[in-house]
């Protein structure tokens, strides 16, 4: 097993003189510190090892999204704590979570208001919510300050010295424009219309939107349709866009349709016209304001003589601040959508593994001039009386030499860790080389909030199948716990789906950087261990493994909360196979006014065995895997949609996708309808449909090819 140690207890802390010394050095400065002074007695740390803690302080969603004047945005700041140690000369880090943050937020310049809000779950590491309501529109910036508790180290002293801070600042925009785009596509007894349509909506001061759009048209008749020919013609349109970003930083958007102007004329042996009017459904996109695509039904109605049935792709885009940039991964999920998972268990924790590793030295001879410095301090503030930072904590807000963060503060301190010989930082060892698994984590709290009563319980299902590469996760809920019941995201395909509740699925393109479901997968809740104890070898969920025990001097955590713990490690592999912990605590561990029981209950099943995913019926198709143009521009690609502007001419268009999507085992289908200003085309492929639907309009040759299921 790549990343596990499995040292002797005596080879972890025997042997080890500089550190013996260094302790014997520590008590001496206490007791002569204490002696001269009568100050109130620092506890000293039971045995420990001197290691370098980081604690960082991260502001959530990391990209801030836009936002319109007089609306509010929630942000979510928390800490999280890595602990460097070295065993036997391996360096190694163990990511974890601080205890009960106490993060406090300001306007630093520019125009607005920033309030704490009260945490609704604060179990460890938990992220503090704070709101933003902007006054108008400009940049403002927003500062983060986290004071340091000496029980988020995992020492035995009450405090650190006053003035230990870890501080991050952050930047919000206010003033919002909203680009939204539309396909539609209808069809009925041989006819088929397709509605293309790209507006902007910008917001007023109240944060409400409003705009505008043209809309295209693009129409064909099946050839031969009860021995009749024809053509059918519908006059471009308008459209009128309303919408609002409420203050959970969600949008919503309409686009209401105007009527338009339709003629068809057919021979069914003798010429015909008929002139008419058509309307589509108005369209509702409700989802993240950093955007994504929706699908949905939609008719088409005509006051006299028919309705076509027919669906839609909507586009929601935001603008930046030069000009619209619809590249591929210009985008990004926001962090913040998903505030009822920060409450409920710490998105602050970092996967510490995932990063590159930082090694700090730190020479004999400079500890002991730095206890030496301490030391003379202390004999200071013993004639003074100020207070003083305890004498086994060295402190310093610099950051190391190879991190230009500031939002970063390094301690080195005497910490207690487990007395076993089992070393396993990273809970996620092992999982890269399954082809397969299920993992499930149900996370439980059982306690009271300022004497209430508080129970609730979170369920994490996550599905991950390596070729091709997917994965699914599913969170339900229940009890004293708001959001949504139920939650389904995935990444299949280049593309990153979500819904909540019984709202509508909504897609966007997969952001490797910011993966929601990277960051909410079951396996990455749970917490490494440092010395537990061997409990013999066992088979746990059809898999032989390794039995271990542990509390909570396994996360440096003595005498700040009362653990329980178990893991089972797949003896062919070194994955986790089981996982159990109970933590129980009162407010010094969950926060102000909280006391309880926390428990993790992890499990790994279905390894290497066939996986199903089931997206959900209204979600968007995958990525359209189509070819460009060379000259193409403005180019979109999201979920269901590809869309970019062209010079070429519409044959030239044609007669291109008619050659190169065969090439990709696409099966045209029909007669392909081109006019002078519009072209369409269908595709086949199994239970897929590709159309490429060509618009020109005031010298701009607009492409769209839409993705979907074909119709049943």
């Amino acid at each position: 097993m790549k990343r596990i140690l499995e040292l002797r207890e005596s080879s972890a802390h025997a042997g080890n003189a500089t550190s013996r010394w260094r302790t014997v050095f520590i008590a001496l400065v206490l007791a002569l510190t204490i002696g001269g002074a009568g100050q109130t007695p620092l506890a000293q740390a039971a045995a420990a090892d001197a290691v370098e803690i980081k604690f960082e302080l991260k502001v959530y969603p990391e990209k801030l999204p836009r936002i319109c004047p007089k609306k509010a945005l929630t942000l979510y700041a928390s800490v999280s704590k890595t602990v460097n140690k070295v065993i036997g000369g391996k360096p190694f880090e163990l990511p974890g979570d601080a205890p009960g943050p106490l993060v406090s937020g300001s306007v630093v310049s520019g125009s607005g208001e920033l309030k704490k809000q009260l945490v609704e779950i604060d179990t460890p590491g938990s992220a503090v919510p704070f709101v933003f309501t902007a006054d108008r529109p400009g940049k403002v910036t927003l500062k983060f300050t986290a004071s340091i508790k000496n029980s988020w180290i995992g020492a035995n002293e009450e405090v650190i010295g006053s003035g230990v801070k870890v501080e991050k600042e952050v930047t919000v925009k206010v003033g919002c424009k909203v680009k939204v785009g539309t396909v539609s596509q209808f069809s009925a007894q041989g006819a088929k219309l397709v509605a293309t349509m790209d507006g902007e909506m910008k917001s007023d001061e109240q944060g409400n939107f409003t705009g505008s759009a043209t809309v295209s048209w693009v129409g064909g008749l099946t050839v031969g349709y009860r021995d009749c020919s024809g053509v059918i013609d519908v006059a471009g349109s308008q459209a009128d866009l309303t919408g609002n970003q409420d203050d959970s930083d969600r949008l919503a958007a309409e686009v209401t349709y105007l009527p338009a102007a339709l003629t068809h004329t057919f021979d069914c042996g003798a010429s015909q016209t008929i002139q008419t009017q058509v309307i589509p459904d108005p369209l509702v996109y409700s989802g993240p304001s950093f955007g994504g695509v929706s699908t949905q039904s939609q008719d088409l109605y005509e006051p006299t003589y028919y309705a076509m049935h027919g669906s839609a792709v909507i586009v929601v885009v935001p603008e930046e601040d030069e000009a619209v940039s619809l590249i591929p991964g210009s985008h990004q999920a926001s962090w913040d959508d998903f505030p009822w998972i920060i409450g409920a268990f710490g998105l602050a924790i970092t996967h510490a593994f995932k990063r590159k590793r930082r090694r700090v030295t730190h020479l004999n001879f400079k500890r002991w001039t730095i206890l030496l410095l301490i030391f003379m301090l202390l004999l200071v503030s013993c004639q003074s009386g100020t207070d003083t930072p305890p004498a086994d904590l060295q402190v310093t807000s610099t950051p190391p030499p190879d991190s230009q963060e500031s939002d970063v503060l390094t301690i080195q301190a005497d910490v207690v860790f487990g007395p076993g010989a089992f070393i396993f930082p990273d809970t996620e060892a092992g999982l890269a080389d399954l082809s397969s698994y299920k993992s499930t984590l149900t996370l439980s709290f059982d306690g009271t909030r300022d004497g209430q009563i508080e129970q609730w319980s979170k369920t994490y299902v996550m599905l991950n199948t390596k070729e091709p590469a997917a994965r699914q996760l599913t969170i339900e809920q229940t009890g004293d716990i708001s959001g949504p019941d139920a939650v389904f995201i995935a990444e299949a395909d280049g593309a990153a789906y979500e819904r909540r509740g019984e709202n509508a699925c909504n897609a966007t393109v997969i952001d490797q950087e910011n993966s929601l479901i990277e960051r909410l997968k079951p396996v990455g809740l749970l917490t490494g261990v440092v010395g537990a104890d061997e409990a013999g070898a066992e088979t746990v969920n059809d898999v032989a493994a390794n039995h271990y025990t542990f509390d909570e001097r396994a996360f440096g955590q003595l005498g700040l909360a009362k653990s329980t713990g178990e893991v089972w490690v797949a003896s062919q592999g070194g994955y986790v196979a089981k996982y159990m912990l109970t933590t129980k605590g009162d407010a010094d561990y969950f926060g102000e006014g909280i006391e309880g029981t926390l428990t993790w209950d992890y499990e790994l099943t279905d390894v290497n065995q066939p996986v199903t995913f089931a997206l959900p019926a209204d979600c968007p198709a995958g990525m359209v895997d189509a070819p460009l143009l060379p000259d193409a521009s403005n180019v979109l690609n999201m979920p269901s949609i590809l869309a970019y502007d062209t010079s070429t001419s519409l044959a030239d268009i044609a007669a291109f996708y008619q050659n190169e999507l065969p090439n990709l085992d696409w099966t045209l289908v029909g007669e392909p309808t081109i006019t002078e200003t519009t072209a369409l085309l269908d595709f086949m492929q199994g239970n897929q449909k590709i159309t490429v639907i060509v618009t020109a309009d005031a010298g701009v040759t607009t492409v769209n090819i839409l993705l979907e299921k074909a119709q049943e």
